[in-house]
Protein backbone atom coordinates (compact mmCIF):
# COMPACT_ATOMS: atom_id res chain seq x y z
CA UNK A 1 0.00 0.00 0.00
CA UNK A 2 1.08 3.39 -0.76
CA UNK A 3 1.41 5.43 1.73
CA UNK A 4 2.01 9.70 0.86
CA UNK A 5 0.67 12.34 -1.41
CA UNK A 6 -1.41 11.57 -3.63
CA UNK A 7 -4.46 12.75 -5.75
CA UNK A 8 -7.55 10.84 -6.63
CA UNK A 9 -8.15 12.16 -10.33
CA UNK A 10 -12.03 10.76 -11.63
CA UNK A 11 -13.29 11.41 -15.03
CA UNK A 12 -16.50 11.21 -16.64
CA UNK A 13 -17.94 11.25 -19.97
CA UNK A 14 -21.11 12.35 -21.71
CA UNK A 15 -22.89 13.33 -24.95
CA UNK A 16 -24.28 16.87 -24.57
CA UNK A 17 -28.09 17.36 -24.83
CA UNK A 18 -28.32 13.59 -24.41
CA UNK A 19 -27.72 13.12 -28.57
CA UNK A 20 -26.92 9.26 -28.30
CA UNK A 21 -28.66 9.04 -32.13
CA UNK A 22 -27.21 11.21 -33.99
CA UNK A 23 -28.14 11.71 -37.67
CA UNK A 24 -25.23 10.75 -40.01
CA UNK A 25 -23.68 13.81 -40.81
CA UNK A 26 -24.60 16.25 -37.93
CA UNK A 27 -22.45 17.27 -34.98
CA UNK A 28 -22.31 16.16 -31.69
CA UNK A 29 -20.22 17.04 -28.81
CA UNK A 30 -18.54 14.76 -25.89
CA UNK A 31 -18.34 16.50 -22.90
CA UNK A 32 -15.40 15.12 -20.47
CA UNK A 33 -15.44 16.59 -16.67
CA UNK A 34 -12.22 15.40 -14.66
CA UNK A 35 -12.20 16.15 -10.99
CA UNK A 36 -9.21 15.95 -8.11
CA UNK A 37 -10.64 14.01 -4.88
CA UNK A 38 -7.54 14.95 -3.31
CA UNK A 39 -5.82 14.58 -0.43
CA UNK A 40 -3.69 16.20 -2.77
CA UNK A 41 -3.19 19.09 -5.80
CA UNK A 42 -2.04 17.53 -9.37
CA UNK A 43 0.28 18.43 -11.56
CA UNK A 44 1.07 17.20 -14.72
CA UNK A 45 -2.50 15.95 -15.69
CA UNK A 46 -2.82 14.70 -19.20
CA UNK A 47 -6.02 12.82 -20.21
CA UNK A 48 -6.71 11.44 -23.79
CA UNK A 49 -9.46 11.34 -25.77
CA UNK A 50 -8.51 10.12 -29.72
CA UNK A 51 -11.92 10.15 -31.58
CA UNK A 52 -12.52 6.78 -33.13
CA UNK A 53 -13.25 6.69 -37.07
CA UNK A 54 -16.69 7.24 -36.74
CA UNK A 55 -15.93 11.06 -36.30
CA UNK A 56 -14.40 13.67 -37.79
CA UNK A 57 -13.17 16.18 -35.23
CA UNK A 58 -14.18 19.96 -35.36
CA UNK A 59 -13.64 22.06 -32.96
CA UNK A 60 -12.75 21.98 -29.19
CA UNK A 61 -13.46 24.00 -26.03
CA UNK A 62 -11.80 23.94 -22.49
CA UNK A 63 -11.88 25.58 -19.00
CA UNK A 64 -8.19 24.65 -18.61
CA UNK A 65 -5.28 23.63 -20.67
CA UNK A 66 -4.88 22.65 -25.02
CA UNK A 67 -6.55 20.17 -26.83
CA UNK A 68 -4.53 18.14 -29.25
CA UNK A 69 -6.98 16.49 -31.73
CA UNK A 70 -3.86 14.96 -33.57
CA UNK A 71 -2.98 13.20 -30.78
CA UNK A 72 -5.83 13.26 -28.88
CA UNK A 73 -4.14 14.39 -25.98
CA UNK A 74 -6.10 17.22 -23.48
CA UNK A 75 -3.03 18.65 -21.51
CA UNK A 76 -5.14 20.02 -18.15
CA UNK A 77 -2.02 20.77 -16.02
CA UNK A 78 -2.65 21.54 -12.82
CA UNK A 79 -5.55 20.19 -10.39
CA UNK A 80 -6.26 21.53 -7.25
CA UNK A 81 -8.20 19.37 -4.41
CA UNK A 82 -11.31 19.63 -4.96
CA UNK A 83 -11.75 21.48 -8.37
CA UNK A 84 -12.94 20.06 -11.52
CA UNK A 85 -12.19 21.53 -15.04
CA UNK A 86 -13.44 20.22 -18.29
CA UNK A 87 -13.21 20.34 -22.48
CA UNK A 88 -16.06 19.88 -25.01
CA UNK A 89 -15.17 17.83 -28.50
CA UNK A 90 -17.13 18.44 -31.65
CA UNK A 91 -17.43 16.25 -34.01
CA UNK A 92 -18.63 15.32 -37.06
CA UNK A 93 -20.60 11.76 -37.15
CA UNK A 94 -19.12 10.10 -40.29
CA UNK A 95 -21.24 7.09 -42.07
CA UNK A 96 -18.91 4.27 -40.91
CA UNK A 97 -16.32 3.59 -38.43
CA UNK A 98 -16.36 2.79 -34.06
CA UNK A 99 -18.46 4.95 -32.00
CA UNK A 100 -17.27 4.27 -28.48
CA UNK A 101 -15.74 7.14 -27.60
CA UNK A 102 -13.39 5.87 -24.85
CA UNK A 103 -10.83 8.75 -22.64
CA UNK A 104 -8.43 8.59 -20.25
CA UNK A 105 -6.22 9.90 -17.36
CA UNK A 106 -2.90 8.73 -18.83
CA UNK A 107 -0.42 11.29 -16.84
CA UNK A 108 -0.40 12.64 -12.82
CA UNK A 109 2.39 14.06 -11.05
CA UNK A 110 0.98 11.84 -8.19
CA UNK A 111 -0.28 8.34 -7.65
CA UNK A 112 -4.00 7.68 -8.17
CA UNK A 113 -5.33 5.75 -4.81
CA UNK A 114 -7.77 3.68 -6.88
CA UNK A 115 -6.88 3.84 -10.43
CA UNK A 116 -4.18 3.56 -12.71
CA UNK A 117 -3.16 6.16 -15.98
CA UNK A 118 -3.23 5.12 -19.04
CA UNK A 119 -3.89 1.34 -18.62
CA UNK A 120 -6.26 1.59 -20.94
CA UNK A 121 -8.42 -1.28 -19.61
CA UNK A 122 -11.63 -0.41 -21.95
CA UNK A 123 -13.94 -1.84 -19.53
CA UNK A 124 -14.56 1.50 -17.00
CA UNK A 125 -13.61 -0.34 -13.83
CA UNK A 126 -11.65 2.28 -13.14
CA UNK A 127 -12.87 5.91 -12.34
CA UNK A 128 -10.07 7.60 -14.57
CA UNK A 129 -11.76 6.14 -17.78
CA UNK A 130 -15.27 6.65 -18.90
CA UNK A 131 -16.64 6.05 -22.32
CA UNK A 132 -19.84 7.53 -24.27
CA UNK A 133 -21.55 5.10 -27.25
CA UNK A 134 -23.74 6.83 -29.74
CA UNK A 135 -25.65 4.98 -32.24
CA UNK A 136 -25.69 7.10 -35.52
CA UNK A 137 -29.09 6.47 -37.20
CA UNK A 138 -28.98 7.20 -41.24
CA UNK A 139 -31.07 10.31 -42.52
CA UNK A 140 -34.20 9.35 -44.28
CA UNK A 141 -36.63 11.09 -46.57
CA UNK A 142 -40.46 10.36 -47.80
CA UNK A 143 -40.70 12.03 -50.61
CA UNK A 144 -43.85 12.27 -52.65
CA UNK A 145 -44.67 13.23 -56.09
CA UNK A 146 -48.03 14.93 -57.18
CA UNK A 147 -48.47 16.74 -60.71
CA UNK A 148 -51.49 18.51 -61.90
CA UNK A 149 -52.69 20.48 -65.12
CA UNK A 150 -54.71 23.61 -65.49
CA UNK A 151 -56.52 22.11 -68.19
CA UNK A 152 -57.82 19.06 -68.07
CA UNK A 153 -59.66 18.78 -71.76
CA UNK A 154 -57.54 21.48 -73.90
CA UNK A 155 -58.40 22.16 -76.93
CA UNK A 156 -55.68 21.04 -80.12
CA UNK A 157 -53.68 23.78 -80.11
CA UNK A 158 -54.15 25.57 -77.18
CA UNK A 159 -51.31 25.84 -73.94
CA UNK A 160 -52.01 23.75 -70.79
CA UNK A 161 -49.59 24.32 -67.53
CA UNK A 162 -48.13 21.46 -65.63
CA UNK A 163 -47.47 21.90 -62.33
CA UNK A 164 -45.64 19.05 -60.53
CA UNK A 165 -44.62 19.46 -56.73
CA UNK A 166 -42.03 16.98 -54.85
CA UNK A 167 -42.59 16.84 -50.91
CA UNK A 168 -40.57 15.74 -48.69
Amino acid sequence: TYIGPSADLSLTKNVMAGNTSPVVGSEISFELIIKNDGPNNATEIEVKDLLPTGYQFVNYSSSAGLYNSTTGIWTVGSLDKGAVESLIIDAKVLPTGVYKNIAQVTASSLPDPDSTPNNDDGDQSEDDEANAVVTPIQPTSDLSLTKSVNRSSPLIGSKVTFEIIVTN
